[in-house]
């Protein structure tokens, strides 16, 4: 079986005003772990495996970004493949700005994969933020979300899952078009 190698690059994004939980998120999909002490705002790495129409393999390396605020963040998502907007469920405020986050995004001419996660599942019972919001933005931008603890990895895969599937999915429409 023939196997491509694919680097793409993922912007973590959200919650400028801190807590929403990017760097545990980060943490927990490359290390599986949510201990993000010492890590400073650099590319982490991460090798995946995925298939592409069942008779090609692809070798992913995702590399995942932090990104704050600043204008500077602005240019990185241009350059992503892909962006997770992480907001804290248990804060409103952190969805207002996702949605910001994904109204930007969205008019950009080359979109990348987006994909709003909602992290800290695992205080549901304090969130403000609930499935039926997620669906409605993903109704009104065309993004992805899903729910995830980064603190305990719940729904991690199903993340994983969803960022290599989309842009997998990419790829192939990209061949099928030059075919």
């Amino acid at each position: 079986m023939d196997a491509d190698r694919v680097t793409w690059k993922v912007s973590v994004t959200g919650g400028a005003k801190g807590g929403s939980g990017k760097t545990s998120l980060i943490s927990r999909i490359v290390y599986d772990s949510d201990a993000a002490i010492g890590m400073k705002r650099e590319l982490f790495r991460k090798r995946f495996s995925a298939s592409l129409g069942g008779s090609r393999r692809i070798i992913a390396e995702l590399l995942f970004q932090e990104l704050d605020s600043s204008e500077s963040s602005a240019s990185a998502i241009l350059n992503s493949n892909a962006v997770m907007v992480v907001v804290d469920i248990t804060e409103q405020p952190s969805y207002e700005e996702a949605v910001e986050i994904v109204r930007y995004v969205s008019g950009l001419e080359r979109r990348p994969l987006t994909i709003i996660v909602g992290n800290k599942l695992d205080r549901k019972y304090e969130a403000v933020v609930w499935e039926d919001e997620m669906k409605s933005l993903q109704k009104k931008y065309g993004v992805e979300y899903c729910f995830v603890a980064a603190k305990n990895g719940e729904g991690i895969q199903n993340l994983i899952n969803s960022l290599l599937d989309g842009l997998v999915s990419r790829i192939a429409q990209k061949r099928k078009a030059n075919a």
